[in-house]
């Protein structure tokens, strides 16, 4: 890994080190782990504005291309946040060759 991160890289093998709020999630970081291989993708774990938001990066370990799922937006739980359509973004993100960051499950 060479980025630089304030989260926590998820351990499907060591699932002691997620937090109480995190552990509610774990559905979600599994769902990843199974879409995304973490040979080749990290998962990060991440907490922003005071605990406010809740977010994952998924991380192409090879081009360093970044997809941001928005788990929890303002104090507010956001329903299923990794679904289909969410993984299905992040797949066609990945393929696509761009660079930027994609956001997703982001409230406006």
């Amino acid at each position: 890994m060479n980025y630089c991160t304030n989260g926590k890289i998820y351990n499907s093998q060591d699932i002691q080190n997620l937090d109480r709020e995190e552990i509610q999630y774990l559905s979600c970081f599994q769902r990843l782990a199974s879409a995304f291989n973490p040979q080749y993708y990290d998962i990060l774990i991440n907490k922003e504005d005071y605990g406010r938001l809740l977010f994952v990066d998924l991380i192409d370990r090879i081009s360093l291309t970044a997809v941001k799922i928005y788990l929890k937006d303002a104090h507010k739980p956001i329903d299923d946040p990794v679904n289909g359509n969410v993984i299905q973004a992040a797949i066609n993100h990945f393929q696509s060759g761009n660079e930027e960051k994609l956001i997703l499950n982001r409230r406006v």
